[in-house]
């Protein structure tokens, strides 16, 4: 299947098959309908690695630079977070409501709690 994008993509994510995100080089985000891959403005160039959600409207994409975007229904923005580690992200997860785990290339483990996300 094309994804549309000539870009390197190197993180899936998606809570159905109607709703997949990938993510690659120079900020590229797609996300998947079912039908066909779209292009979504994630408001950086930096490479993003890693997108994972807790549904279909709670995604969050990292990558270098320690990038932590979260989209908010109309583009991707960029999320505030304790530290400001300038590492290169590798993946997100979560546990639970609010607490995320980041791991980066220097294996820099991030955890933070969002009371405001989940």
């Amino acid at each position: 299947m094309a994804s549309g994008t000539y870009e390197w993509l190197v993180g899936v994510w998606g809570s159905g098959p109607n709703n997949v995100f990938a993510v690659g080089d120079f900020g590229t985000v797609l996300h998947y309908n079912g039908t066909s891959w779209q292009a979504m403005a994630s408001g950086t160039s930096a490479w993003l690695e890693g997108v994972w959600g807790s549904g279909p409207d709670n995604v969050f994409a990292v990558g270098e630079s320690g990038t932590v975007l979260h989209p908010d229904g109309h583009g991707w923005l960029p999320v505030n977070r304790p530290g400001g580690e300038p590492h290169a992200f590798r993946a997100i997860s979560s546990p639970r409501k609010g607490l995320f785990f980041i791991v980066g290339e220097t294996m820099i483990r991030v955890r933070y709690t969002r009371p405001d996300r989940g």
